[in-house]
């Protein structure tokens, strides 16, 4: 009797010990979902869950099966990392919806085109301006606005605003890119009329020739002859034909002639200074000075200065 009185009280014990070993694993308090609940610590064996028609994936509840909040079960898988991601399937880390918008790829909009969504669409003129939407606000025509318009005559130039720079022309009434002439000549098909002379200082005294007449013959030797009633000037030139300035000597010599006395002097020093030497229409220009020292027959030593000479055609021989 003894040991019957004893099992007895072990299998008491034992039954108390099994019935609270499962009340602290499983509970209608425990936050768990768990023996069977449908939701945490509701339905099943607890008390019925409430709202359960209206269990969504996105209630913030771990409802409905789920495995987490919002997660597992019937809604998306549960991410397997505690870091927030824009693949985890939740709305997170400043999204502004599921894994877009924020920190991840924008978000895909189905909204129509508006006069307020910050987009220049539908024919907008400006962002959200223009178009179908109220008019853009414009700033009144200026001559830096970069838009022909007002008076001028190219974007932000001529009329009101600074004169437009045009590209040289052969109708710009200018002599440039090259001419000869006032659109005459070089680049452009109009031929020059240009009327030669030549004029300058004998002994001070103002002196311009009547007749200037230049030549090259067939070695390349260029003469220039100035004229008037009383003095003949004669350049011999066998240099270079460029522009620059040249150096009686070897392949210059200037002779001055008195055509009243018959003094000659084969002047030097001196130099003559080609400005214009075009060898396609054969016109020079430039100047020179010299020095007379001994005039023959005797007489005075004597300066020609600033003797300027221009449009001279020469005729090759």
């Amino acid at each position: 009797m003894h040991l019957k009185q004893l099992l007895l009280c072990f299998a008491v014990l034992g039954l108390l010990l099994f019935s609270t070993a499962c009340t602290d694993e499983f509970s209608c308090t425990d936050g768990k979902q768990n023996q069977g609940e449908t939701g945490i610590d509701c339905g099943g064996p607890c008390p019925p869950c409430t709202n359960v028609a209206t269990a969504t994936c996105s209630d913030g509840i771990q409802n409905q099966g789920e495995e987490g909040v919002d997660c597992g079960g019937p809604c998306s898988a549960c991410a397997t990392t505690n870091d927030p991601s824009c693949s985890d399937g939740i709305q997170n880390q400043g999204e502004e919806g599921v894994d877009c918008g924020g920190p991840c790829p924008a978000c895909e909009t189905t909204e129509d085109p508006s006069c307020s969504d910050g987009i220049q669409n539908q024919g907008e003129e400006g962002v959200d301006c223009g178009g179908p939407c109220p008019a853009c606000e414009t700033q009144e025509p200026s001559c830096n606005d970069g838009i022909q318009n007002q008076d001028e005559e190219g974007v932000d130039c001529g009329g009101s605003c600074p004169a437009c720079e045009e590209e040289p022309s052969c109708s710009d009434g200018i002599q440039n890119q090259g001419e000869a002439g006032v659109d005459c000549g070089g680049p452009c098909p109009n031929i020059c009329i240009l009327t030669p002379n030549c004029s300058g200082f004998v002994e001070d005294d103002p002196w311009t020739a009547t007749e200037i007449i230049a030549s090259m013959d067939m070695d390349s030797v260029l003469t220039i002859v100035a004229s008037d009633d009383t003095w003949q000037f004669t350049i011999t030139y066998s240099g270079a034909f460029e522009i620059g300035q040249y150096n009686i000597g070897e392949t210059l010599t200037i002779t001055i002639e008195n055509l009243m006395t018959g003094q000659t002097c084969e002047g030097g020093p001196g130099f003559v200074e080609f400005t214009t030497f075009d060898t396609d229409t054969q016109f020079i220009s430039g100047n020179f000075n010299v020095d007379c020292e001994a005039p023959e027959p005797s007489g005075e030593p004597f300066r020609v200065t600033d003797m300027v000479f221009e449009n001279v055609e020469y005729e090759v021989q």
